[in-house]
């Protein structure tokens, strides 16, 4: 029988400007490293009143091959000093990421879903007794953006695989 996913937090880490590119590696036609920094955030458990802060500062180290569209994501941050959050994923970059990230004024929130490719695999260290169980899981994620009042982020729902 295949596996199931239970919604288990929706994560939101807000962006800023400050975005910086390292450049090409692995030789000068290679993919772009670029620096997205987490400034703040919200983790939001599902079926509990648990609410959370991510703190910054966090980042994301994105590896983007230019030609191909595509986006490697390698996200660490925290979370309430209780969690540390690492979510490797991958992201098609598609003119609404171009909007987001580069702050135009245009960029607005997208769905869930919208994106042909936007997926993470979270793994949670956590010194919170109640939230060990979050060491022991598989997740992965499904991400979109939201613009809103308090900036530029990016949106997880967060799922955790069951049988």
């Amino acid at each position: 029988m295949a596996p199931k996913l239970e919604l288990a937090f929706t994560l939101r880490t807000y962006v800023n400007k400050n975005i910086s590119d390292i450049g090409p590696v692995k030789g000068a036609s290679g993919p772009l490293r670029r620096l997205v920094p987490i400034t703040h955030g919200s983790i939001t458990f599902a079926n509990s009143s648990i609410q959370g802060k991510v703190l910054g500062p966090g980042a994301d180290w994105v590896l983007q091959d230019v030609a191909g569209g595509i986006a490697h994501l390698d996200i660490r941050t925290h979370a309430n000093g209780a969690l540390y959050l690492h979510y490797p994923g991958i992201l098609s970059v598609d003119i609404a990421a171009a909007k987001v990230l580069g702050f135009a004024a245009d960029a607005s929130t997208t769905e869930f879903g919208d994106n042909k490719t936007w997926f993470t695999t979270p793994v949670i260290e956590t010194s919170d007794e109640g939230l060990k169980w979050m060491e022991s899981a598989v997740f992965v994620g499904q991400g979109r953006w939201v613009v809103d009042e308090n900036g530029n982020s990016a949106e997880y729902a967060v799922y955790k695989v069951v049988n």
